[in-house]
Protein backbone atom coordinates (compact mmCIF):
# COMPACT_ATOMS: atom_id res chain seq x y z
CA UNK A 1 0.00 0.00 0.00
CA UNK A 2 2.76 2.46 0.98
CA UNK A 3 6.39 2.36 -0.15
CA UNK A 4 9.13 2.79 2.50
CA UNK A 5 11.00 6.04 2.01
CA UNK A 6 8.29 7.62 -0.13
CA UNK A 7 6.78 10.96 0.91
CA UNK A 8 3.01 11.41 1.05
CA UNK A 9 0.61 14.20 2.02
CA UNK A 10 -0.96 13.15 5.31
CA UNK A 11 -4.38 14.30 4.08
CA UNK A 12 -4.08 11.96 1.07
CA UNK A 13 -3.28 9.03 3.35
CA UNK A 14 -6.42 9.72 5.36
CA UNK A 15 -8.54 10.14 2.21
CA UNK A 16 -7.34 6.72 1.07
CA UNK A 17 -7.22 4.77 4.33
CA UNK A 18 -9.21 6.88 6.78
CA UNK A 19 -8.42 7.46 10.43
CA UNK A 20 -7.96 10.52 12.58
CA UNK A 21 -6.11 13.34 10.85
CA UNK A 22 -4.69 14.74 14.09
CA UNK A 23 -2.51 13.10 16.69
CA UNK A 24 0.17 10.46 16.67
CA UNK A 25 -1.95 7.32 16.48
CA UNK A 26 -4.60 6.95 13.79
CA UNK A 27 -7.02 4.01 13.79
CA UNK A 28 -8.97 3.80 10.52
CA UNK A 29 -12.32 2.04 10.97
CA UNK A 30 -12.52 0.49 7.52
CA UNK A 31 -8.96 -0.84 7.12
CA UNK A 32 -6.87 -3.29 9.11
CA UNK A 33 -4.10 -0.80 9.81
CA UNK A 34 -2.97 1.47 12.61
CA UNK A 35 -0.89 4.46 11.61
CA UNK A 36 1.73 5.99 13.88
CA UNK A 37 3.03 9.48 13.12
CA UNK A 38 6.22 10.70 14.84
CA UNK A 39 7.59 14.22 14.75
CA UNK A 40 8.82 17.16 16.74
CA UNK A 41 5.41 18.64 17.52
CA UNK A 42 4.64 15.87 20.00
CA UNK A 43 7.35 17.03 22.39
CA UNK A 44 5.18 19.86 23.74
CA UNK A 45 2.69 17.21 24.92
CA UNK A 46 5.36 15.06 26.59
CA UNK A 47 5.68 12.54 23.78
CA UNK A 48 9.08 11.11 22.90
CA UNK A 49 10.56 8.54 20.56
CA UNK A 50 14.00 7.17 19.89
CA UNK A 51 15.69 4.32 18.10
CA UNK A 52 17.76 1.97 20.22
CA UNK A 53 20.97 0.25 19.08
CA UNK A 54 18.87 -2.95 18.92
CA UNK A 55 16.79 -1.29 16.16
CA UNK A 56 13.74 -0.88 18.34
CA UNK A 57 11.69 2.30 18.37
CA UNK A 58 10.68 3.46 21.83
CA UNK A 59 7.44 5.33 21.21
CA UNK A 60 5.37 7.18 23.80
CA UNK A 61 1.65 6.38 23.57
CA UNK A 62 -1.20 8.87 23.32
CA UNK A 63 -2.87 11.03 25.95
CA UNK A 64 -2.16 14.71 26.60
CA UNK A 65 -3.24 14.95 30.25
CA UNK A 66 -2.80 12.68 33.25
CA UNK A 67 -1.61 9.11 33.32
CA UNK A 68 -1.79 7.22 30.04
CA UNK A 69 -4.15 4.26 29.85
CA UNK A 70 -4.65 1.36 27.48
CA UNK A 71 -7.61 2.91 25.69
CA UNK A 72 -8.27 4.03 22.09
CA UNK A 73 -4.97 4.27 20.17
CA UNK A 74 -2.81 2.85 22.96
CA UNK A 75 -4.98 -0.24 23.13
CA UNK A 76 -4.94 -0.52 19.33
CA UNK A 77 -1.11 -0.44 19.23
CA UNK A 78 -0.74 -2.94 22.08
CA UNK A 79 -3.24 -5.39 20.56
CA UNK A 80 -2.57 -4.89 16.83
CA UNK A 81 -1.15 -8.38 16.25
CA UNK A 82 -4.01 -10.13 18.07
CA UNK A 83 -6.49 -7.92 16.22
CA UNK A 84 -4.91 -8.72 12.83
CA UNK A 85 -3.94 -5.12 12.06
CA UNK A 86 -0.76 -3.81 10.47
CA UNK A 87 1.15 -1.08 12.30
CA UNK A 88 2.52 1.55 9.89
CA UNK A 89 5.15 4.13 10.92
CA UNK A 90 5.32 7.59 9.34
CA UNK A 91 7.75 10.42 10.06
CA UNK A 92 6.17 13.88 10.00
CA UNK A 93 7.93 16.50 7.90
CA UNK A 94 7.09 20.04 6.87
CA UNK A 95 3.86 21.28 5.31
CA UNK A 96 1.76 18.18 6.14
CA UNK A 97 4.14 15.83 4.32
CA UNK A 98 5.02 12.50 5.92
CA UNK A 99 7.57 9.86 4.99
CA UNK A 100 6.59 6.22 5.28
CA UNK A 101 9.26 4.50 7.36
CA UNK A 102 7.72 1.05 7.15
CA UNK A 103 5.63 -1.56 8.90
CA UNK A 104 6.35 -2.19 12.56
CA UNK A 105 5.40 -4.74 15.22
CA UNK A 106 4.71 -3.93 18.88
CA UNK A 107 6.89 -6.34 20.86
CA UNK A 108 6.05 -4.97 24.29
CA UNK A 109 5.75 -1.89 26.42
CA UNK A 110 7.10 -0.36 29.57
CA UNK A 111 6.02 2.53 31.74
CA UNK A 112 7.85 5.81 32.02
CA UNK A 113 7.34 9.25 33.44
CA UNK A 114 7.12 12.44 31.41
CA UNK A 115 5.29 15.73 31.73
CA UNK A 116 1.84 16.10 30.22
CA UNK A 117 0.68 19.10 28.17
CA UNK A 118 0.14 21.09 31.39
CA UNK A 119 3.69 20.27 32.59
CA UNK A 120 2.59 17.87 35.35
CA UNK A 121 4.49 14.58 35.65
CA UNK A 122 2.47 11.55 34.70
CA UNK A 123 2.87 7.85 33.95
CA UNK A 124 3.41 7.20 30.26
CA UNK A 125 3.20 4.08 28.15
CA UNK A 126 6.35 3.50 26.10
CA UNK A 127 5.88 0.97 23.32
CA UNK A 128 8.74 -1.13 21.99
CA UNK A 129 8.31 -1.35 18.22
CA UNK A 130 10.49 -3.14 15.71
CA UNK A 131 10.45 -4.02 12.05
CA UNK A 132 8.75 -7.32 11.26
CA UNK A 133 11.18 -10.24 11.23
CA UNK A 134 10.65 -10.94 7.54
CA UNK A 135 11.91 -7.42 6.78
CA UNK A 136 14.83 -7.43 9.23
CA UNK A 137 17.39 -8.26 6.54
CA UNK A 138 16.48 -5.31 4.33
CA UNK A 139 18.85 -2.38 4.53
CA UNK A 140 16.87 0.65 5.79
CA UNK A 141 19.83 2.89 4.93
CA UNK A 142 18.63 2.67 1.33
CA UNK A 143 15.75 4.90 2.37
CA UNK A 144 16.45 8.57 1.65
CA UNK A 145 15.71 10.15 5.04
CA UNK A 146 15.58 13.86 5.76
CA UNK A 147 18.91 14.30 7.54
CA UNK A 148 17.56 17.12 9.73
CA UNK A 149 15.06 14.81 11.43
CA UNK A 150 16.02 13.63 14.93
CA UNK A 151 14.27 10.32 14.24
CA UNK A 152 16.24 9.77 11.07
CA UNK A 153 19.51 10.72 12.76
CA UNK A 154 18.89 8.27 15.60
CA UNK A 155 17.73 5.62 13.14
CA UNK A 156 20.81 6.02 10.96
CA UNK A 157 23.12 6.00 14.00
CA UNK A 158 21.47 2.85 15.38
CA UNK A 159 21.68 1.14 12.00
CA UNK A 160 25.30 2.15 11.45
CA UNK A 161 26.25 0.84 14.89
CA UNK A 162 24.35 -2.35 14.21
CA UNK A 163 26.04 -2.80 10.82
CA UNK A 164 29.47 -2.01 12.29
CA UNK A 165 28.82 -4.63 14.98
CA UNK A 166 27.68 -7.16 12.36
CA UNK A 167 30.72 -6.46 10.17
CA UNK A 168 33.04 -7.00 13.12
CA UNK A 169 31.44 -10.41 13.75
CA UNK A 170 32.02 -11.38 10.11
CA UNK A 171 35.72 -10.56 10.23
Amino acid sequence: MFIPGRVYLRSEIHKTVGGQEQGGISTPADHDVIQIFVGRTGRRHGYAYQWTPERELLYTGEGKYGDMEFARGNSAVKDHVADGKDLLLFEVGKDSFVRFIGPMVCIGHQFGERPDTAGRNRRTIVFRLCKPQHLANRNPLEIDFDSSSPLSTLHKKALEESEDHSSAKDR
